[in-house]
Formats: structure tokens, sequence, C-alpha cells
């Protein structure tokens, strides 16, 4: 519950940056707002006593909730990450409210927006396979290294070229693959939920 409601908090920050706050200083205002909170969870965090839970430590945990495992249990790098997941999040938020009069750039940065989740993700389970066992899955790589090729081109094709033809190409690049894959993982849970159901 404690979870949600600062998460709740932290989403209505953002709506309240980009609603008063022109863009520019909108996401700089939060880039700096959520990296004072992670800066402060962790804090909290450092100040719990190992093995008790305390309230300030449940604060603290909701705000540097993400990077654990990548960072090797370590609170410094779970920080980081944590701010820069929070950064997106807030930039996607205050993006799709300012822009929320052109579809398109709502597709845009929703596309942008999965894509780079999607990469944090991807180098997040590279991390944690880096330590573990101190090699790089092949495929991994690959996957990354492809999702930087569709934010790279998308975003060059969205702000270089600029024609109405181009936009839509960098729409189908950033969110063509993303919105196919949705598609096949909903139809194959549907046909296994279904076919399940019928088996029982």
């Amino acid at each position: 519950m404690l979870l949600v409601m600062l998460w709740a908090l932290m989403a209505a920050v953002a709506v309240v940056c980009a609603t008063k706050l022109n863009l520019p200083t909108a996401i700089a205002t939060w880039t700096a707002l959520s990296a004072a909170v992670c800066v402060a969870g962790a804090i909290l965090l450092q100040l719990q006593p190992i093995g008790i839970s305390t309230t300030g430590g449940r604060i603290g945990g909701t705000f540097v909730h993400w990077g654990f495992r990548a960072g090797q249990g370590q609170l410094i790098p779970a920080t980081i990450i944590s701010w820069v997941i929070w950064t997106l999040v807030g930039v996607a938020i205050i993006s799709l409210i300012q822009h929320r009069s052109q579809p398109r750039h709502v597709l845009m940065i929703l596309a942008w927006t999965i894509d780079v989740a999607a990469l944090l993700y991807v180098l997040g389970v590279l991390a944690v396979n880096r330590g573990s066992t101190g090699t790089l899955p092949n495929t991994l790589i690959t996957l990354a290294a492809v999702l930087v090729g569709m934010i790279a081109a998308s975003a060059a094709l969205w702000s270089n070229v600029g024609t109405d033809r181009a936009k839509l190409l960098a729409l189908l690049v950033a969110g063509g693959p993303p919105l196919v894959i949705g598609v096949g993982y909903g139809f194959f849970m549907a046909v296994t939920l279904i076919g399940g159901g019928r088996w029982n």
C-alpha cells in the first residue's frame, strides 16, 4: 500500500511539472527531483538496521526499488539505476501530457519509452549474467544492439528528415517490433488459457 501511494505521489508530481512548466524546464526539474528522492531513499535504507524493517527503510525501498540484482546487491548502483528508471518514467509522463493533442507524437513517445525500457531490462540481465557467470550471452548482446539501432534510427528519421513519411517510418521502426511481439504474445497467452480451460 505504501509503495502504491508513494508511486502515485511521484506520478502526480510529474503531472504537475508537465502542466505548470515548459518541456525543457519540466524535464530538468523532474530529473533533479528524482535524483534527490533516490539519494534520500538510499540514505533511509542505509540508516535502517540490518535485518530490521523500519518505516524509513520501506519508504527508501519504495524509491530505490530497482537495480539491486544488476548492481550485485550494492546500494549505490541500485540508486543510480533507480534514478535512471524514475527519470525515464517521468520524462514519458511529461512528454505524453505536453503532446497529448498530437496523436502521432504520443505514439512515438510510447514507442520510445517501451524501447528504452526493454533496453534497460536487457542491460540489467546482461549485468546479472556477467556478475554470476562472468560471460555475456551473445543473444542478449544482439538484442541490445538491435534495440539501440531501433532507437537511433527512429530518432534520426523523426528529427532530421522531418517529413510526414519519415515520421511514419520512424514510428514503424520504433513501435512496429514491440507491437508485433506484444500482439503475438497476447495471442499465445489467449490460446494457452483457452486451451487449458478446455483441457481442464
